[in-house]
């Protein structure tokens, strides 16, 4: 059986290496060892303190007050709870009325 590799000799001649251009400082590196994560970046107290809250954004300070203004101005002007309570007095003086000319007609015929 014949090899299909055969022996001989032939000349190999290096190719030169092409000369690099840039500069050494230029050059970066970077290194493949496992680098521990970043922690976040702090923000400044100040920025924090200067921030809208969500209670400033919709006033909700503003709207409690201007409720509790308004809901004591309608509790010291309503008559409503008053004017229910006079009803059964106003009802008996109608019906005392009505009553005292029913026997005033009653007697008279």
């Amino acid at each position: 059986m014949e090899s299909i590799f055969t022996t001989g000799s032939s000349f190999v001649t290096p190719k030169p290496s092409p000369k690099s251009t840039m500069n050494p400082s230029i050059m970066t590196t970077t290194t493949t060892a496992s680098q521990p994560p970043t922690p976040p970046t702090l923000i400044p107290s100040d920025i924090l303190q200067t921030l809208l809250t969500f209670d400033s954004v919709f006033r909700f300070k503003d709207r409690v007050k201007s409720l509790e203004v308004n809901f004591s101005e309608f509790m010291r002007t309503n008559q409503s709870p008053e004017a229910v309570s006079n009803i059964p007095g106003i009802v008996h003086q109608y019906m005392h009325q009505e009553m005292t000319e029913a026997v005033r007609e009653a007697v008279q015929t």
